[in-house]
């Protein structure tokens, strides 16, 4: 068998082994970059080399650069295989038939005025995102419109619609006594170690809360030393009770935002002589109540009492508030 001969491509340096002798003129095709090219007839005989490899049994032969000639580039080689070391069974041997490459034309340049393909491909997209936006903004404002009104008339709706009736209620340590509305929650505690008494009942938002104070006392014997001086008739204004009402006022209206209250009128307690005052206030998370501040005179000891609840519940629970602070006692 001849010895193998090894030719170099120019191109890309693929190296191709050929198993028959080297024809002169030759072409031999390379299956990687698709180049032909044959060897010069000014070549000669191949330059003999060893391979490094020590099991090869013969000896290659391998053409220098300078003996090749570029023949042709062809477009397609899929049916030659594509290996490291491709065998050529020789130069006279039949070559597959290859197309040359196609030249592709050039693309028309596109107008100003003419969107590419993909700008009209993304504008129907773009169309479809902008009605679905609308589209979801639409529903979750229908959405809100809806969770609102419902809200605003179950707001609207007062919570009681019953009658209210009545029992008796004792402070724990007998300080003070008054009817309470039923089935309220009743609490009351204070009266000894100095703590001053107090009493709370509580349904919902409506509060009714009985306090005992001294801060008033003194404005209280003023008043009290001025009617001793003038037996007569005395004007409300300036009656003990109608002076610590004024001053109290003070106090409560620390106690809320925006508090407003009507001017102040007289009622008859179990504690006799008393004065009444409805208020509107803002609460400390934006919300409204009405209610009723009375104050009853014990001697030195005020009862300061407030009655509060949501604007919608005020109709049906401003009878009840006032019998309450009637009915309070010793």
């Amino acid at each position: 068998m001849d010895q193998p001969v090894r030719v170099r491509c120019p191109r890309c340096k693929r190296a191709l082994n050929v198993t028959q002798p080297v024809a002169e003129d030759g072409e031999i095709k390379c299956p990687k970059c698709r180049s032909a090219f044959r060897l010069k007839k000014s070549s000669g005989r191949p330059k003999k080399r060893k391979k490094a490899s020590a099991a090869a049994d013969a000896e290659a032969f391998e053409f220098d650069e300078a003996d090749i000639e570029i023949v042709e580039e062809y477009e397609d080689l899929s049916e030659v295989e594509d290996v490291e070391d491709y065998e050529i069974g020789g130069f006279d041997s039949p070559l597959p038939k290859l197309k040359p490459k196609k030249k592709s034309k050039p693309k028309k340049p596109l107008s100003e005025d003419e969107p590419n393909r993909s700008q009209k491909k993304s504008a129907p997209n773009q169309a479809l995102i902008a009605t679905l936006a609308i589209v979801g903004c639409l529903v979750v404002l229908v959405g809100m419109v809806g969770v609102v009104g419902y809200v605003a008339v179950i707001s609207s709706q007062p919570t009681f619609s019953e009658e209210i009736t009545f029992d008796q209620y004792e402070h724990p340590v007998r300080k003070f006594s008054c009817e309470k509305p039923v089935g309220w929650e009743a609490n009351g505690g204070g009266g000894t170690g100095g703590v001053n008494a107090w009493g709370k009942f509580k349904k919902s938002s409506a509060l009714i809360e009985i306090r005992e104070s001294v801060s008033g006392s003194a404005i209280g014997d003023i008043g009290n030393a001025f009617q001793n001086a003038n037996p007569g008739e005395v004007d409300e204004d300036l009656a003990p009770v109608a002076q610590v009402h004024d001053f109290l006022k003070m106090q409560i209206e620390q106690e809320y935002d925006a508090y407003e209250e009507s001017d102040p009128v007289k009622i008859e307690t179990k504690l006799g002589d008393s004065r009444l005052s409805e208020f509107v206030a803002a609460t400390t998370f934006g919300g409204k109540v009405k209610g009723y501040r009375a104050t009853l005179l014990r001697g030195p000891i005020q009862l300061k009492v407030v009655c509060k609840c949501k604007p919608r519940d005020w109709n049906a629970l401003k009878a009840a508030f006032l019998h309450v602070i009637k009915s309070v006692g010793t």
